[in-house]
């Protein structure tokens, strides 16, 4: 049995648009670009570094094959994080601050969205191994 192709179409969009919204956002932080929000984070520019790390580290695992579940579930999370010190931590959403709120949020769907598209794939590919071995 092949896999379903709006599944694989839509695995592929959500990874791409969280590997986009993330490159978007780990760029200014190696760049200098991110000051204001070096500014309002408690560790300052280490800290932007490290969060613009993370984000390379998810780019780089939602890419690989073994590992684009994990890395769009850790995608998840990370903006999960975001969302949360836009709301109730340092960030807020003054200004650009809004913005990325937004795109967090958009990540966030993103990543949710291939992290159960990849899950179902890889489900449908188990139960094809399953039924050709029988």
């Amino acid at each position: 049995m092949t896999e379903s192709k709006p599944i694989v179409i839509g695995h592929w969009a959500a990874r791409i648009i969280t590997a986009g919204i993330f490159l978007m956002g780990a760029l200014p932080k190696f760049t200098g670009g991110a000051a204001e929000l070096a500014e309002k984070l408690p560790g300052g520019n280490a800290m932007a570094m490290g969060i613009g790390a993370a984000e390379v580290l998810a780019i780089v695992l939602i890419f690989t094959p073994r590992t684009s579940i994990a890395g769009s579930a850790f995608a998840a999370v990370l903006m999960l994080g975001a969302i949360g010190s836009h709301v109730a931590g340092p960030v807020g959403m003054e200004g650009d601050m809004a913005t990325m709120f937004v795109l967090a949020i958009v990540a966030l769907v993103a990543s949710a969205t291939a992290t159960t598209l990849g899950l179902k794939r890889k489900i449908a590919s188990g139960h094809d191994a399953a039924t050709a071995a029988s």
